[in-house]
C-alpha cells in the first residue's frame, strides 16, 4: 500500500487501541510501527513484491482476528467496522511459503526469537519442543499471530522461503496458518543455507562441504517425498545427531 495508506492504517490501530486494547491490536501496531522489521521502518527498503506480500499478509491477519461478542458497545462496533473496512481490500496472490534449511533440532533456540528483540506478544518458547510449542498452536494456548515467521523472496514473488524454520515447522505440524507474517531482505546467511543438500536417507552435505549421516529413527516415521533434497523445500526433517525423527509438510491447502 501508499506510504499514506499505511499511516491512515496506523492511525486506525492507535484509535482502536485507546477504546479497547485488544491483545491482537497491540501486537498489530507493534509490527506495523515499532518492531525492528516493522512495515514502516522497512518501507523504503522493501521492493514492490515484498511490499504487496506485506499488504496480504495483513489483509489475513486482520481478516483472521477473533469474532468480537455482540456486546453493542462502542469499541466492539467500532472494531467489528475496522474489520470489514480493512479486510475487505483488494487481495494480492496468495503467499506459498516455503522452508530454508534442510533440517531443524527438536528444540527452540534463542536466534529463533527473531533478533533478540524484546517482541511484543512473543509467547515463551525458547528451550521448548517443536512437539509441544505445536501443540499449544493446536490448542489456541499460543494465537496465529503470536510467533513471528520473517520470509524473503526468491526472485520469484510465488516463492517465498522462510527464515523462521522452526516456527513455522510447529504451525505447519499444527495445521494452523502463521498470520505474523514479515517480509524481509535475507541475510547471507539465509542464503548461504540453501545451497545444504541431503539424500533421504543417506547424508546431509552444507554448502560448507560438512557431510554427516542421515537415517530415519524408526521404521515407523513418515517418509519424505524427497529423497534427493534441494532448498527451497515443502517438507522438513526434524532431527537429532543424524537421525530423523519426524518429517513435517507444508499443508496443501496454504499452497
Amino acid at each position: 500500500m501508499e506510504l499514506n495508506k499505511l499511516d491512515k492504517l496506523i492511525r486506525e490501530v492507535k484509535l482502536m487501541l485507546s477504546k479497547d486494547d485488544t491483545p491482537e491490536m497491540v501486537r498489530l501496531l507493534y509490527d506495523l510501527e515499532e518492531a525492528p522489521y516493522s512495515y514502516k521502518k522497512q518501507y523504503e527498503t522493501l521492493d514492490g513484491i515484498q511490499l504487496a506480500a506485506f499488504d496480504h499478509a495483513l489483509w489475513q491477519r486482520i481478516a483472521a482476528f477473533p469474532k468480537l461478542v455482540e456486546k453493542g458497545d462502542k469499541a466492539a462496533a467500532a472494531m467489528r467496522e475496522f474489520k470489514m473496512n480493512w479486510s475487505a481490500r483488494e487481495k494480492v496472490e496468495k503467499l506459498t511459503i516455503y522452508f530454508g534449511q534442510i533440517q531443524v533440532a527438536p528444540t527452540f533456540q534463542e536466534s529463533q526469537t527473531v533478533e533478540k528483540a524484546d517482541i511484543k506478544g512473543l509467547p515463551e518458547i525458547v528451550g521448548k519442543a517443536i512437539n509441544e510449542v505445536q501443540g499449544s498452536i493446536h490448542g489456541g494456548q499460543i494465537l496465529c499471530d503470536q510467533i513471528p515467521i520473517q520470509i524473503f523472496s526468491l526472485n520469484d514473488k510465488q516463492k517465498w522461503v522462510t527464515c523462521n524454520n522452526r516456527g513455522y515447522t510447529a504451525h505447519c505440524k499444527a495445521k494452523v496458518r502463521p498470520m505474523r507474517i514479515i517480509p524481509v531482505r535475507p541475510k547471507p546467511d539465509d542464503l548461504n543455507r540453501l545451497r545444504d543438500t541431503a539424500t533421504v536417507p543417506g547424508e546431509v552435505k552444507l554448502a560448507d562441504g560438512t557431510i554427516s549421516p542421515l537415517k530415519y529413527a524408526s521404521e515407523t516415521l513418515p517418509r519424505a517425498e524427497e529423497r534427493k533434497r534441494t532448498l527451497p523445500s515443502l517438507e522438513m526433517l526434524i532431527t537429532s545427531s543424524g537421525e530423523i525423527l519426524d518429517v513435517v509438510k507444508v499443508p496443501k491447502e496454504w499452497n
